[in-house]
């Protein structure tokens, strides 16, 4: 049953929103908030799975939350307006409503959440990463991942023994659902897994090559990421 939090400033919206979600059986609302500032207080007590998130709010917008969420918690944004939907997309959320939401179009929302949690759960119990590609969707066990690249809106993730996958989310979506006691971010463009690791050449006091499994050539680090490589490997 996922537990849901609606965030919005209007008090008849969060009741119109409420009384569709009385619909759905499996849906369980723990808690409401009128603005971002409010929204952190309730997320300080309570973590849901899914928060129902308006953008244009009294001081601040909706996406200023963002930044204060737990990785597992999922984002529908909710609103009247349409230029906001590529600012969605870029901030991960999981779809975009539009005021006044539809019966139907919460259903798909919903059943899209479903479809997420579900394949979330099975590549937490199997030791895999849920990836979206063009192909459709895969698990990737953590173990044959060597490093995740930036691509742009995009991400390729190098493979040991397999085709590499080109997966279509940013790296710092990956990176939220990658266990940190193997996977390390050491720049905006790249995460390692500290296991896959062959061998870190310094080339100069700026500068190493990183050497991982499945990669065809070596992956130049800077000294920043040399640093955080080295402390992340004590």
């Amino acid at each position: 049953m996922p537990s849901v939090i609606l965030i919005d400033d209007e008090t008849g919206a969060r009741r119109g929103l409420e009384l569709l979600l009385m619909e759905h059986d499996d849906v369980k609302i723990i808690g409401e908030a009128d603005s971002v500032s409010s929204a952190r207080d309730i997320l300080q007590k309570v973590t849901p799975d899914l928060i129902f998130l308006d953008v244009e709010m009294p001081k601040t917008r909706g996406f200023d939350l963002f930044d204060h969420l737990p990785p597992q918690v999922k984002v529908i944004m909710v609103t009247a307006h349409t230029q906001y939907a590529m600012d969605a997309f870029d901030h991960e959320a999981l779809d975009y409503l539009l005021k006044p939401v539809l019966p139907e179009r919460l259903r798909e929302s919903l059943d899209r959440y479903r479809r997420v949690a579900a394949l979330h759960s099975l590549s937490t119990l199997d030791g895999s990463l849920a990836v979206k590609s063009q192909a459709g969707m895969r698990l990737l066990p953590y173990r044959k991942i060597s490093a995740l690249i930036a691509d742009g809106d995009y991400s390729t993730v190098v493979m040991d023994g397999e085709t590499d996958c080109f997966a279509t989310k940013r790296i710092g979506y990956y990176e939220k659902e990658l266990p940190s006691s193997s996977f390390v971010r050491l720049n905006r463009s790249l995460i390692v897994n500290l296991e896959q690791i062959v061998s870190l050449d310094v080339c100069s006091r700026d500068s190493a090559e990183l050497k991982i499994k499945g990669a065809s050539e070596p992956l130049l680090l800077s000294r920043s990421s040399i640093q955080k490589l080295r402390l992340s490997m004590k």
